[in-house]
C-alpha cells in the first residue's frame, strides 16, 4: 500500500480523534498520507482582495496547523487541499491524477439517538469511489493489528489487486487472518471455490450458515476478538445493498472496530 487519503475540515468525514490511528497506520505501512480539506475560491467580481491569500493556501495552512497537534515523525505527509464542495466529486478527480490505495472514513458518533452508522458523505465515498475504504470508529484508540476477521459469502476474487490493501496490512503487522465463509440462502456451489491469492493470505478458515453475511459476522465476532474486520463490496452483494442510498442505518449494520472494505471493479 503506497497511498492513504485522510479528509479533514468542518464538513469532514473523519473526526480528529481518528488522526492518531491513521498516522500510526501510515507509519507502519510506510505509506504516503495525503491530508485534505475542501475549499472554494470566490468569484472574480467579489470576495478577497487581489493581494489576499487564495483559499487553497488558507486551507493548506489550516491543515498544517491541525497536524501540529499530532506526532507525525516517520510519516510521509502530503498536504493537499481540494477545490469544491462535494467530497465524492473532489476525491474522484484527485484519484484520476494520484492513485489512492485507501480512503479513511468515520461513522456517525456512537450516540444512541443517532440512527445512521454512516452518513451520506461517508456513504457516498464508500459507494461511489473505486478505492478501498477503512472505516475507523470515532473514539477508537489505536493498537497494533494482530488479528483480522474477514467475512465472505464467495471465495472468488476477480482481480487480485483488490486484495492489495489487506495484503499490505497483514504483511506489515504480521497479522493473523481468519476467514469466515458465510453460506446464506443465496449460496451457490461455485461460491465454494477459493481464489489462490486469497487462500495464501488465510491463516484460519471456518464456515457458517446464516441468513446474511452480517448476521454470520456478528455470531462469530466475540469468539475471534479481531482488531479489524474485512469485507468485500461486490455487485449485488449484501454490503453493496447496504449503501444503495449512500447511508447506512445502525439497525442494519454497525461496527465498533475498524472496518476494511475491499472493492472489486465492476
Amino acid at each position: 500500500m503506497k497511498t492513504i487519503f485522510l479528509p479533514l475540515g468542518d464538513h469532514s468525514v473523519v473526526s480528529n480523534t481518528n488522526v492518531t490511528y491513521i498516522l500510526e497506520l501510515a507509519r507502519v505501512l510506510k505509506a504516503t498520507l495525503y491530508v485534505s480539506k475542501l475549499y472554494k475560491e470566490p468569484g472574480r467580481s467579489g470576495g478577497l482582495p487581489a493581494k489576499s491569500l487564495k483559499m487553497a493556501q488558507i486551507a493548506e495552512q489550516e491543515i498544517k496547523e491541525e497536524l501540529t497537534a499530532y506526532n507525525t515523525e516517520g510519516v510521509k505527509i502530503r498536504v493537499k487541499p481540494l477545490e469544491g464542495d462535494d467530497w465524492v466529486e473532489a476525491v474522484g478527480k484527485f484519484h484520476q491524477k494520484t492513485n489512492l490505495d485507501l480512503i479513511v472514513l468515520t461513522p456517525k458518533h456512537h450516540n444512541i439517538n443517532q440512527a445512521n452508522f454512516l452518513g451520506k458523505t461517508a456513504g457516498g465515498l464508500l459507494r461511489e469511489t473505486e478505492t478501498a475504504v477503512l472505516v475507523v470508529p470515532v473514539d477508537y484508540t489505536y493498537k497494533p493489528i494482530s488479528r483480522i476477521l474477514m467475512a465472505v459469502k464467495s471465495g472468488i476474487v476477480n482481480d487480485k489487486m483488490t486484495l492489495d490493501p489487506l495484503r499490505s496490512i497483514k504483511k506489515r503487522y504480521k497479522a493473523d487472518l481468519r476467514l469466515l465463509q458465510i453460506k446464506t440462502p443465496q449460496y451457490l456451489p461455485e461460491d465454494s471455490e477459493f481464489d489462490a491469492n486469497l487462500g495464501e493470505l488465510v491463516d484460519m478458515y471456518k464456515s457458517s450458515e446464516n441468513a446474511t453475511v452480517f448476521q454470520g459476522l456478528l455470531e462469530h465476532l466475540n469468539a475471534n476478538n479481531p482488531d479489524m474486520l474485512c469485507v468485500f463490496k461486490r455487485k449485488r452483494g449484501f454490503f453493496e445493498k447496504l449503501w444503495d442510498d449512500n447511508s447506512v442505518k445502525k439497525s442494519v449494520f454497525e461496527s465498533r472496530i475498524p472496518l476494511l472494505v475491499l472493492k472489486e471493479k465492476q
